[in-house]
């Protein structure tokens, strides 16, 4: 039986928030990891029920509605999450040397496992959400797809490779 209890949702949004850097910012310290998921109401309360702590943002307008969210922590210390950028070609395992590349990634839907870990600080105490597996789908540019199929050269063809001017 797991020490802390696992979590799975498939088919939610990143709206906002990717840190996969891990760079300092706003709402960020130097080094954290993290990126926000979308939650259904339904799966907001099931999960603040849980002790999670979800966040929400009131609607922008009289036709949208509330967001819900779910800050999840990208920790490589214990042990390292796996994730995956799913294309029309297929799925590639992300390391923590590229997971940064996610930051930029036009991620239009994903499926994730997190585990909720308690934590008590300076008399607060909550349930943190950290990342196990990500499987993010890319939405690809229709040059991306065209070429999807076209073998990259390795390595070391693309670092011996010289150009001449063409003199017309």
């Amino acid at each position: 039986m797991p020490k802390f209890k696992q979590y799975t949702l498939e088919g939610v949004t990143l709206p906002f928030g990717k840190n996969f850097s891990g760079e300092e910012g706003k709402f960020n310290a130097k080094g954290d990891r993290n990126f926000c998921i979308s939650l259904t109401k339904d799966q907001a309360d099931f999960l603040s029920g849980e002790g999670l702590s979800i966040r929400s943002l009131p609607p922008k307008d009289e036709e949208s509605q509330e967001l819900y969210y779910l800050p999840i922590k990208v920790s490589y210390k214990v042990r390292p999450p796996e994730i995956y950028m799913v294309t029309s070609s297929g799925k590639r395992k992300v390391s923590e040397d590229n997971v940064s590349n996610l930051d930029y990634a036009d991620i239009i839907s994903a499926d994730v496992t997190f585990t909720g870990r308690p934590w008590e600080m300076n008399g607060k105490h909550g349930v943190k959400a950290y990342l196990n597996n990500l499987y993010a789908t890319i939405q690809e540019s229709p040059l991306e797809e065209k070429y999807a199929n076209v073998p990259d050269f390795p390595d070391s063809a693309t670092n011996t490779m010289t150009f001449a001017a063409i003199n017309q």
